[in-house]
């Protein structure tokens, strides 16, 4: 089974979503579809901490859709690495930004 952190993109991949340098948001208004806006509003009650792409998915968000709040800067996306021992688990974590808090009026 493939892991969660695949589909999103881990590794090199993902070292390009989670930098806000390469996110250009667009110039005009989004409009959010009701799945976009129910996810923004999760991020935007977890806080700054942000939630796991993992909890994300068991929401029921699809990660293409995911993948679009990142791409168009509404949300930003980070691999963490959480070391138990002698293993390493990698994580990625989903917050919001504030062109997302913006996207929902907040």
């Amino acid at each position: 089974m493939r892991s969660v952190k695949r589909k999103i993109g881990a590794g090199r991949r993902a070292a390009k979503l989670e930098s806000p340098a390469t996110v250009e948001p667009h110039e005009q208004a989004m409009v959010l579809t009701a799945e976009q806006r129910r996810a923004l509003s999760l991020l935007a009650r977890v806080g700054t901490t942000g939630i796991t792409e993992a909890l994300m998915l068991a929401n029921g968000f699809k990660v293409e859709m995911l993948k679009g709040l990142i791409r168009n800067g509404l949300a930003t996306a980070k691999l963490e690495a959480l070391h138990v021992g002698r293993r390493s688990i990698e994580n990625i974590r989903i917050r919001i930004t504030e062109a997302g808090q913006g996207a929902l009026g907040n």
